[in-house]
């Protein structure tokens, strides 16, 4: 081969590395996103977290009936640590903002189920998902997540709770952009913080 000949073939591998960048970039976005149609299901799971937009999408769709019932999984409550209790200020749990949040969106609050253990990973809720799908035998629940963190809570359902019907949802109140991804603070730290975790899932 030539010299030109492999300058050639260089630039051009060049180009084909520069565009799958590009594409793979643009789309690291979309590929964290897993939703499912939804179905008429036993319960509303609201995986754990202090953001709000989880419980006001697990209200509409328990609005909207299609299910019963709602699910909070609990994760540990910031306000109840650190400085708030040195200072003793008393703040509402996240908890008790879930419920009302809840109630004023139409859900009884006989309707409304708490898992009492706290836990602090997404493989963790899959397993308590499961224990509490066992016990109240419910054969299809919706989970509600935030957008980015779909794929990898679908990912950790489907492997540890494999005998419930998970119908996977994103919030649609946290205004996640998955095709212009970049562009957003919230967007970048949520994707970048997926992918790094992601690491994990998929290695243990």
């Amino acid at each position: 081969m030539t010299r030109r000949a492999r300058r050639l073939l260089a630039f051009t591998l060049f180009l084909v590395l520069v565009v799958a960048a590009t594409f793979a970039f643009r789309r690291a976005g979309r590929a964290l996103v897993h939703v499912d149609p939804l179905r008429p299901s036993d319960a509303i799971f609201i995986l754990g977290s202090t953001r709000m937009e989880r419980t006001l999408e697990a209200g509409q769709l328990y609005r909207e009936g299609w299910a019963p019932r709602v699910v909070i999984l609990r994760t540990r409550d910031l306000y109840r640590r650190g400085v708030m209790t040195r200072l003793g200020i008393t703040l509402p749990l996240f908890f008790d903002l879930q419920v009302s949040a809840l109630t004023q969106m139409g859900v009884p609050r006989d309707a409304i189920l708490e898992a009492r253990e706290v836990v602090e990973s997404t493989e963790g809720e899959a397993r308590q998902l499961a224990g509490i799908a066992r016990a109240r035998q419910l054969s299809r629940v919706i989970v509600v997540t935030s957008t980015y963190h779909t794929g990898r809570a679908a990912y950790y359902m489907h492997k540890l709770a494999p005998d419930v019907q998970i119908v996977m949802r994103a919030t649609r109140f946290d205004g996640a952009e998955p095709d212009v991804w970049w562009q957003w603070p919230i967007d970048r730290a949520d994707v970048i913080g997926e992918y790094a975790k992601w690491v994990k899932a998929l290695t243990r």
